[in-house]
């Protein structure tokens, strides 16, 4: 099929002209607002791929494109269902224009579309995995930021550690909060570790269970643990659960854990005079 090929190759000009036009008239955001110059750099590139691949007859170059392209696609905000039209509607321009120069030749017009569509189906599968793949990963990475955010253990004194946690308290976020806390227990030397859920919405008795194994682990590693923000409402929830805290030394606010922490290390928070 060398002069499928040869045929092709001659008319990469015209296809990328047609490709163009048909972005131009379709409204494909954001090809037909791009520059002449970069759009036929993108196209020729593109094409010379889908040649490369009909001359070794496999199907490598061209989906292999979408898999390099796509996360700068992605970082250029482009959207996949963009990128989509433009691959469905240069294949048709592709498959169209040569089906047109090979129109006395019906062989070789069957063997050149079966491996157009092939290499498009192909190309389309990479660039969407790509796509879900980056997207997973920077979901993953947003998620463990907010996690830190909801979380911060933040160093107060020499030695001591607070750690104020807001929201809902679940398996996951537990695990998380665990091995950060010990993390930091042990890099801080700390002495004291304040846990505040004054903003936790709500205990029960999954989450006491949670914070039973979170102040057993920081007492394991040398540090004196401080519950602190037991709103009534906890304690009373806690009673009702049966939660037995013994063990925890508990304390109804932050400053007065911060204050019994430095009493701790012989210290305190004095007026000015």
């Amino acid at each position: 099929m060398q002069h499928v090929i040869e045929t092709f190759a001659n008319n990469i000009e015209l296809i990328v002209t047609r490709i163009r036009e048909r972005a131009l008239d379709e409204q494909i955001n954001p090809y037909h607002t791009m520059d002449l110059s970069a759009f036929n750099a993108i196209f020729y590139h593109v094409l010379e791929r889908v040649r490369l691949d009909l001359e070794e007859d496999k199907r490598e170059h061209y989906p292999t494109y979408w898999l390099e392209v796509a996360e700068s696609r992605i970082n250029d905000h482009f959207k996949i269902g963009e990128i989509m039209h433009i691959i469905t509607a240069s294949t048709e321009v592709i498959n169209d224009t040569m089906n047109e120069l090979l129109e006395s030749r019906p062989e070789e017009c069957q063997w050149f579309n079966e491996r157009i569509y092939k290499l498009a189906l192909e190309g389309s599968s990479k660039l969407v995995q790509t796509f879900i793949q980056i997207h997973e990963h920077r979901i993953e990475h947003q998620q463990s930021q907010i996690r830190t955010l909801a979380s911060p253990i933040i160093p107060i004194y020499s030695e001591v550690l607070v750690m104020p946690l807001v929201g809902e308290v679940d398996t996951k976020r537990a695990t998380q909060i665990m091995e950060d806390l010990l993390q930091e227990v042990v890099r801080h030397q700390a002495e004291v570790v304040l846990l505040d859920i004054t903003g936790v919405s709500v205990v029960d008795s999954n989450v006491a269970n949670y914070l039973i194994n979170i102040a057993k682990a920081t007492q394991l590693l040398g540090a004196a643990f401080f519950l602190v923000g037991i709103s009534p409402e906890i304690a009373q929830t806690l009673i009702h659960l049966g939660i037995d805290l013994n063990g925890i030394k508990t304390l109804s606010n932050l400053q007065a854990g911060l204050e019994a922490a430095l009493a701790l290390q012989g210290r305190a928070i004095l007026p000015i005079a």
